[in-house]
């Protein structure tokens, strides 16, 4: 039952950051475009397109590094692991991974911090007019994302990896 549990949050985290992470580029593509036309065609450029492209790279950067932590993609130290013992390397594998979760984790809460004084204050962008808050959201919610990809790693079965 845990097994399959997460093998299924596994997966389906995969498929749902890797569809938003599509959309996003979509979004990108559709709103360079757009502004393109508009501003050779009608000589009408959309003033907040670079903004809206910008924070929604941030959002897909963000993203991403929760997609490659679930894949287990990022760079890795592993050649004193390699030559452990199983039992040492697989406690040297749990050490690793709580020494990530808590410093991603205590990230997350730093920047939660520093959305709460930019709603407070009320921030807005300079073209779209959009709350800071907004974009700045996609720092914590990639570090949660990183602090699932781990959790999800550390527990899952090795056969349970998503293709990277």
């Amino acid at each position: 039952m845990r097994r399959s549990l997460i093998v299924s949050l596994i997966r389906g985290s995969d498929t749902a950051l890797a569809g938003l992470l599509g959309v996003a580029m979509l979004l990108l593509v559709g709103v360079n475009f757009g502004n393109v036309l508009a501003r050779y065609l009608f000589s009408a450029p959309w003033k907040a397109a670079d903004e809206v492209m910008t924070f929604t790279m941030v959002w897909g950067v963000f993203l991403g590094a929760g997609l490659v932590s679930l894949r287990g993609g990022h760079l890795a130290m592993d050649l004193l692991s390699g030559s452990l013992p199983p039992p040492l390397a697989a406690a040297l594998r749990i050490a690793g991974a709580a020494l990530l979760v808590l410093v991603l984790g205590f990230v997350a809460l730093q920047s939660v911090e520093f959305l709460d004084t930019i709603a407070t204050i009320g921030m807005t962008s300079m073209g779209a007019g959009l709350p800071m808050w907004l974009p700045h959201l996609a720092i914590p919610a990639g570090f949660l994302l990183m602090v699932a990809g781990t959790l999800l790693r550390l527990f899952a079965p090795r056969d349970a990896a998503p293709p990277a």
